[in-house]
């Protein structure tokens, strides 16, 4: 039995948002929508104050410069969302959903193996190799990058850039969405054959909302290792997007004042002109998105684009692109490459 000095413990002195969200629903909201407490956990979060975030954050400037004391070279990165983020929506919870939240301090946050993973995955999508044995399995012809090893690892071999948790600027950032169960009796039972006059079923959650700044750190021995993972990092929360339901538009990151971060190894601009034709944007509305080269009228879809707002394209913006040839040797379609 739970003593009732803990069971009536008021939700206005719990200051840590992660014990409020995963500890202190009770058995008497079962009977109510979920809507009901995710308000309660919103309007907790809105009216405290920043003090963890902030003691967390000073720590963590500590530790920053303990490394730089010792020949580290430290970078960082600050965006802020498109629209809206929610990492961590699958991760376990008696509330059917999740959002990621410190464990120990409660403030939402990014963990350090997601700002990873993201990096790696657009390391990976722009060089066309494999990063290490696992992805050469998957698939065998590619090439393993030697630079994606020594910024990420291998098998018994730690990497040589250290990432860590991406930060909000404060905690009062979270929004209510949904998303809808068409087919609830098929799922449930499925000699019932779904069909459009199944009543939806709407499922609330948390997340995070537009325009919340993040701050994305890194540290290494070799700034150049740390400039093209930085590279990647950026890009990939750009174009890919961090988190769940990306497809339906969460998780894109837009750069403060329209910043881009190059490549170290990015092609010279007058090598790229060579190489790869101009196109004009015809449309990126929804997807696929279509172009156009500047010498044809014929329309054809573009791939590799995945947030265009947040690469400064829009109609009519001028791009270099790389053509993709069908068997007979005619265009299929076109590959983003850089903006003009």
């Amino acid at each position: 039995m739970i003593p009732n000095f803990v069971s009536n413990i008021r939700v206005n002195n719990i200051d840590n948002l992660s014990l409020l969200y995963h500890k202190y629903y009770k058995g008497e909201y079962e009977s109510k929508d979920k809507k009901d407490f995710f308000k309660i956990f919103i309007s907790r979060a809105g009216s405290l104050n920043n003090n963890n975030l902030n003691a967390y954050k000073k720590r963590h400037e500590k530790i920053l410069q303990s490394l730089k004391s010792n020949c580290y070279v430290i970078d960082n990165l600050e965006l802020k969302t498109d629209w809206r983020l929610v990492v961590g929506l699958g991760g376990e919870s008696v509330l059917e959903t999740s959002i990621a939240l410190h464990p120990l301090y409660g403030f939402p946050y990014i963990p350090s193996s997601a700002v990873k993973g993201i990096t790696r995955a657009f390391a990976v999508l722009e060089k066309g190799k494999a990063a290490d044995e696992h992805d050469k399995k998957i698939n065998p012809n590619s090439e393993i990058d030697p630079l994606a090893v020594k910024i990420f690892g291998k098998e018994n071999s730690a990497g040589q850039v250290t990432f860590f948790d991406a930060l909000p600027n404060n905690i009062d950032i979270f929004d209510l969405d949904i998303m809808n169960v068409h087919y609830d009796e098929y799922y449930n039972n499925d000699s019932v054959p779904p069909a459009d006059w199944m009543k939806p079923i709407p499922i609330t959650f948390v997340t995070i909302k537009s325009n919340v700044h993040f701050n994305f750190f890194l540290a290494a021995r070799n700034i150049d290792l740390v400039t093209e993972a930085k590279h990647w990092l950026h890009s990939g929360l750009v174009e890919l997007g961090a988190g769940g339901k990306i497809s339906a538009g969460y998780g894109y990151f837009i750069p403060l004042n329209n910043v881009i971060i190059e490549s170290q190894s990015d092609k010279s601009i007058s090598t790229i002109k060579k190489e790869y034709p101009i196109a004009e944007i015809v449309d990126i509305t929804q997807k696929p998105y279509t172009a156009k080269l500047v010498d044809k009228a014929e329309i054809f879809t573009i791939g590799n684009i995945g947030n265009p707002k947040g690469l400064g394209l829009e109609v009519g913006s001028k791009i270099y692109v790389k053509i993709i040839l069908d068997k007979n040797k005619k265009i299929q379609s076109l590959q983003f490459v850089k903006k003009v």
